[in-house]
């Protein structure tokens, strides 16, 4: 049972730090396209 509950906390884990990964490469990107405007 334990098993199973750290397994889910290791899946749920390893997808907020995927979905952070794409969030913060999407800003990165944003803002290199508004300099890009800007300039």
């Amino acid at each position: 049972m334990g098993l199973i509950i750290a397994l889910f906390f290791i899946v749920l884990f390893v997808a907020t730090q995927a979905w952070m990964v794409m969030k913060i490469s999407d800003l990165s990107n944003r803002v290199k396209n508004l300099e890009k405007d800007e300039s």
